[in-house]
């Protein structure tokens, strides 16, 4: 995959061609000559292909190995910054904007206001984290408690640049588990400018923030009273607009619920509870893992939480699917996809809880990391199935099919990734 030279387009360039596809996306609409362009823009087929496009990457990367450069996956590298990744969201991209003028052009729009809300959700979501990362920076800075260090390395480009504040190491403190693993580690800091000087703590798993920077503790070690470590540090100019695409994208999400969907999410969630207080009663050990720095978080339990129920919620629509080729009842059909609209939005949601704590754990939304990878493909699958079974002249056994199909990601996402031979370098291994 050719990559693509970031620095073509910072900003402004990267607003140019925003405004550019938003732009022809408003003149197809209103021309009489692309009419038909128009038709296939606003269809369910079309955002099935872009889908499809996005999932054939996807599993370029899910399959392929993985290695390691730093902070970096040079594959990822490769794909996140190559020309089809950027055909394939800016294709995506200018469908989304149709689809959003297609609403608004029916009379009765209002009623279709959730759609509309989670289609600028996932533009704006699009926008900072995809068209916004020519104007991210990363930098590494090694530092120590022998003299103050304001020199970097940049990530991207591997070249020396000056950081506009001067550390050095005071102590590292440790918090142990009684096994000898890590449970928190402390660095204090002395930060140091042109006017003050003054002291600052970092903890591993939990970013500083230095406005308009996020200060990350990624490596530390000591050695005969010398403190040693390594900050990540990153520059996001774009956050805020991921963050406001992400709260769009959850408020769309239950503008669309229908009270029969909320019935479906509490009755696993009082199955699972149930379990869980009976697993708690029984084997209170399996409650008690000695947690990694970066996997204590306020974000844990919901993200895994809400990941189990979604899979519990799929998992029941998987099976009327399978009761569909023995009765082949439409019905049986029908509340599988009821099933699935619920457990895509408690695995979204998942998803997005998971994107932020990952930036506050390792300074990124998103890594391209195997577990990342095979949950976007499981939401690609689902999605194309949902949109097929909107087309009128949809054949219920290809949907079952290739509903059997997205379920089958889903386990490659759940287990399936340990298995892969990229498995090791990915960060939701833990050891």
């Amino acid at each position: 995959m050719t990559p693509i030279n970031l620095q073509w387009f910072t900003f402004p360039v990267n607003v140019i061609i925003m405004l550019t596809l938003a732009f022809a996306a408003y003149l197809i609409s209103i021309l009489p000559k692309t009419r038909k362009i128009y038709d296939w823009l606003t269809s369910n087929a079309a955002i099935m292909s872009a889908l499809l496009l996005l999932l054939a990457g996807c599993l370029v990367i899910g399959l392929v190995p993985q290695q390691r450069s730093g902070c970096v996956v040079t594959l990822w590298n490769r794909f996140y910054h190559s020309w089809y990744l950027a055909l394939c969201v800016s294709y995506l991209f200018t469908v989304l904007i149709i689809r959003i003028i297609h609403f608004f052009k029916q009379k009765q729009w209002k009623k279709t206001i959730g759609s509309i809300v989670i289609h600028i959700g996932l533009i704006t979501v699009l926008a900072g984290g995809y068209y916004g990362i020519p104007d991210e920076q990363t930098w590494r800075m090694d530092l120590s408690n022998i003299a103050f260090n304001n020199q970097t390395i940049n990530t991207r480009t591997e070249q020396l640049q000056l950081f506009p504040y001067k550390l050095i190491i005071r102590k590292i403190e440790e918090d142990k588990y009684p096994s000898g693993k890590p449970r928190r580690i402390t660095a204090t800091l002395a930060i140091q400018d042109d006017v003050t000087m003054r002291n600052i703590e970092i903890q591993a798993g939990h970013p500083l923030r230095l406005k308009p920077y996020a200060l990350h503790l990624r490596q530390y070690r000591t050695r005969d009273n010398i403190y040693l470590c390594t900050l990540l540090i990153v520059k996001q100019p774009w956050r805020w607009c991921i963050y406001v695409g992400m709260g769009l994208l959850l408020l769309g999400g239950l503008l669309l619920l229908r009270k029969k969907h909320y019935l479906t999410i509490m009755v696993p969630a009082a199955i699972m509870a149930v379990i869980f207080f009976t697993l708690k009663l029984l084997k209170p050990e399996m409650f008690h893992r000695e947690l990694v720095p970066s996997l204590q978080s306020i974000w844990f339990v919901p993200h895994v939480a809400l990941y189990m129920l979604s899979f519990t919620i799929l998992f029941i629509a998987f099976i009327f699917c399978l009761l569909w080729f023995f009765k082949k009842k439409e019905k049986l059909l029908q509340q599988s996809d009821d099933l699935i609209r619920a457990g895509m939005a408690l695995f979204i949601t998942a998803m997005l809880i998971g994107s932020i704590w990952a930036e506050v754990a390792w300074g990124h939304f998103w890594t391209w990391d195997l577990k990342e990878t095979w949950a976007l493909i499981a939401c690609c699958t689902y999605f194309i199935y949902l949109y097929y079974r909107a087309i009128p002249s949809h054949k219920d056994s290809i949907a079952s099919l290739w509903h059997i199909l997205a379920f089958i990601t889903l386990q490659m996402c759940w287990y399936g990734v340990n298995y892969l031979p990229a498995a090791s370098a990915s960060m939701h291994i833990y050891h």
